[in-house]
């Protein structure tokens, strides 16, 4: 019973959040640990400098030797995640993009892990239905509308953000889902919302 109560508490500020957007606040303080490629831009004054991914993803930062050691639970059909939201792309919350192939993608949000009650260890970002891995994003943006909304402090640095080249995506679309990573139990926890990035050629 007390977890269904929980269950209802966290939906509902996950869908408050929701309602709020993207955070603008992107303060960190923790050095990205899944560089493997140079921004192409440099962050405005008081910025995180977002990770970056290209196709060469080491899953040794999550703790595995393979990615089959992860265990991921997607949401069910019409259901929110307990455990945040994958806000943006490029700033744009809805869920449908149509960008040029020469665009750099930037993907935010927040994640949280509620049953430890702490910010997620990582978010693993995905692409497609066999869910590729294609980028790795620490969590540590500071969110203090997630931790007000929550009445957690423990959830203020629960931001993400990564970017990613559209090279290292198929050529006309891709479909992009965020997890919120557990590196104790080695689960990840799919995060609200689905972005598909259709390209222009």
């Amino acid at each position: 019973m007390l977890r269904l109560k929980n269950l209802v508490v966290f939906t509902a500020i996950a869908v408050a959040l929701a309602a709020c957007g993207p955070s603008t606040d992107t303060t960190t303080t923790s050095d990205t640990t899944t560089t493997t490629a140079p921004t192409t831009t440099a962050p405005a004054a008081g910025q995180a400098s977002p990770a970056t991914a290209t196709s060469t993803i080491s899953v040794t930062d999550l703790g595995v030797q393979n990615i089959s050691e992860v265990k991921f639970y997607s949401l069910p059909a019409g259901t929110e995640s307990t455990n945040g939201y994958f806000d943006a792309v490029n700033n744009k919350v809805t869920p449908e993009h149509t960008l040029p192939k020469t665009d750099i993608l930037t993907l935010n949000g927040w994640a949280i892990l509620p049953t430890t009650g702490k910010s997620a260890n990582q978010v693993i970002v995905t692409q497609g239905d066999q869910n590729a891995v294609i980028a790795i994003a620490p969590v540590s943006v500071e969110r203090t509308d997630v931790a007000k909304v929550t009445n957690n402090p423990n959830y203020t640095n629960s931001g993400w953000t990564v970017t990613l080249d559209p090279a290292t995506l198929p050529a006309d679309r891709a479909v992009l889902t965020a997890w919120a990573y557990n590196s104790d139990t080695k689960e990840a926890f799919q995060l609200s919302r689905v972005h598909t990035v259709t390209f222009n050629q």
